[in-house]
This record gives C-alpha cells, sequence and structure tokens, in this order.
C-alpha cells in the first residue's frame, strides 16, 4: 500500500428508517381499508338515510375516493324504512356528494330522497393535518318525502368527529359521532305549513370486511319533535352494507 493511499473508510452504521404505520405495507393496507369502508358510513348515511324520515343522520368524518353504492334498513318505534345510494368523491378527498332515495313505512308508505355534501377539515387542524387515524368535518344536506298530499322536508347540518384504526392489513374499525341541527317542515294541500328545529346526535361504527365491502351500524337520539309539529319522535337504528368501487 501506498504512503498516499488512505485505508478504506470504516463503513458508516446504517441509520435505522421510521416505519409509520401508515408507510409501512401492512398500513398502507389498512388505510386502503379504512377509506374504502368509510364509503359505508358516508354513504346510506349522507346520501339517503340521513335525511330520509325513519332513518338516522350518519356522517363519518372521513372521504371515500371513488364512487360507493351501497344499501340500507332502519327504524325506530312504530317506522321502518330502507333503500339504495350512491356516494362520489375525489381522488384528493376535499368533498363528498352523495344522493339516493327508498321508502319510510310509519302505518302507510311514503317514498323518500335525500342529498348531502361533506366536507373534511382535519387539515385546517393543528395535529390532524396528517393524521390517518383522526378526523373532522362538517356537512350539509336536504331531502323528505310526500305522502297522502302531505310533504314533510328534512334539512340537517352539523359536524362529524371520527377515529379509525386498522384491524390486520385489510380490515380496519372505523367509528364516530355526529351532533347536528336539523330543520323540519311540513306542508300540504288545506294544511298549514309548520316547521321547527331540533337538536340531535348520532353515532356509528363502519367494519371493513375487505378493501371494498364494509357494513355499518348506527343510532340516532336527542330532542323530540313537539307535538304537532315535524320532525323525528325518538330513538332510530339503522344498518348498511356498501361496496367501494376503484
Amino acid at each position: 500500500m501506498s504512503i498516499n493511499q488512505s485505508p478504506d473508510p470504516e463503513p458508516r452504521p446504517e441509520r435505522p428508517r421510521r416505519l409509520t404505520w401508515a408507510g409501512s405495507l401492512p398500513g398502507r393496507r389498512a388505510v386502503r381499508a379504512v377509506r374504502a369502508v368509510v364509503g359505508a358510513c358516508v354513504l346510506w348515511g349522507s346520501g339517503a338515510g340521513a335525511q330520509m324520515p325513519g332513518v338516522p343522520v350518519l356522517q363519518g368524518a372521513f372521504m371515500n375516493p371513488g364512487v360507493t353504492l351501497g344499501a340500507f334498513f332502519a327504524g325506530g318505534k312504530g317506522q321502518t324504512a330502507g333503500g339504495v345510494a350512491g356516494a362520489l368523491a375525489p381522488a384528493r378527498q376535499w368533498v363528498q356528494i352523495t344522493g339516493g332515495a327508498g321508502y319510510g313505512d310509519a302505518q302507510s308508505t311514503v317514498y323518500t330522497y335525500g342529498g348531502r355534501v361533506a366536507v373534511p377539515i382535519g387539515r385546517f387542524i393543528p395535529g390532524l393535518k396528517n393524521s390517518e387515524r383522526f378526523g373532522v368535518a362538517v356537512f350539509a344536506g336536504a331531502g323528505g318525502g310526500t305522502r297522502d298530499s302531505v310533504t314533510l322536508l328534512m334539512a340537517p347540518a352539523g359536524v362529524a368527529v371520527g377515529y379509525r384504526q386498522a384491524l390486520g392489513a385489510t380490515r380496519a374499525l372505523n367509528v364516530y359521532v355526529s351532533p347536528f341541527l336539523s330543520w323540519n317542515r311540513s306542508r300540504g294541500e288545506g294544511l298549514d305549513q309548520k316547521s321547527a328545529g331540533t337538536f340531535r346526535a348520532a353515532a356509528g361504527a363502519d367494519v371493513a370486511l375487505t378493501e371494498r365491502i364494509g357494513v355499518t351500524v348506527g343510532w340516532e337520539g336527542g330532542r323530540a319533535a313537539a307535538e304537532f309539529r315535524p320532525g323525528p319522535r325518538g330513538s332510530l337504528f339503522g344498518a348498511g352494507l356498501s361496496y367501494a368501487f376503484r
């Protein structure tokens, strides 16, 4: 070895890479699973059932990119409801638009419809901007139905707070609460137009069975509408099944 030749430098120890839940391969799969199952909540809760008589207003805090389709069934004391819905959100998940139609049955059948817009705002809240587990969203919608020449209109608006957790590589759990104010109006031929506002709250849970299929269960309760005033009379329960397209 020449006197001017320096010895080989000692290899530096490799700095361990920090592997986050979202950055790992199972984590990425779980994130996709979580986002897929979110469609179940946002779909049947926001799109159709949310504004339809006899169905709880379920709204999650996370958006589901792409198109999601599903069906739901719900009801409460002396009433049942069911239908189908669809949800659409861009890849960047800055908004979700949902809509659907179905029926309600409280001694007689009423055909119903509804739509809602939800916007996540977690990216504007310090500490939640890059969070994959916690989320916050605001929402507003409108819908209703007609029975025996009487039309019922509902317009809820509120905020949703949610938490999601991976369950293995392809399953996930998403839980949320969504307090809201609902404005209700009824009108019909020969009847005085009536309107009333009620404060309500809903809670729900979504479970991803696969990256595309999710199930949702939920409950709504709170202040009941006064006698002879439009609006919910008691607690409501519901369940839904959704399929997320990519």
